[in-house]
């Protein structure tokens, strides 16, 4: 499966560098519109069929209404690129089949997925 992302400003560049580096398809946000409102995002990722991965509860909850490809919610209380990193990691090699259609919300002790409506 050939996972595409479009890493939110609030989850950071390396976050989106590092996801490239690995193989994956991601693109940064602010690469291409810094400081761009939420239906902006929104719409980017529906228009390339991109899972969005956000630390923006706010975006996440709005993007949950559309037809998004998935959305990966990050709740981490460390907050440091190399925690983000490692979590993502964490949840592309448990959670790989499972990222598209759902909300995954990723916190420091556990995974939650639900599906999107």
């Amino acid at each position: 499966m050939n996972i595409k992302f479009l890493v939110d400003e609030s989850s950071g560049r390396k976050l989106a560098e590092e996801l490239r580096r690995t193989n994956f398809d991601a693109v940064y946000v602010a690469d291409f519109a810094r400081g761009a409102q939420d239906e902006k995002i929104i719409q980017m990722a529906v228009n390339e069929g991109r899972i969005l991965i956000t630390n923006d509860k706010e975006l996440a909850k709005i993007a949950m209404s559309r037809k998004i490809r998935g959305i990966v919610l990050l709740r981490l209380r460390d907050e440091r690129s190399v925690n983000k990193i490692s979590s993502l990691k964490k949840v592309i090699e448990l959670h790989r089949d499972k990222l598209e259609t759902r909300l995954v919300v990723v916190t420091e002790k556990k995974i939650r997925i639900r599906t999107l409506v």
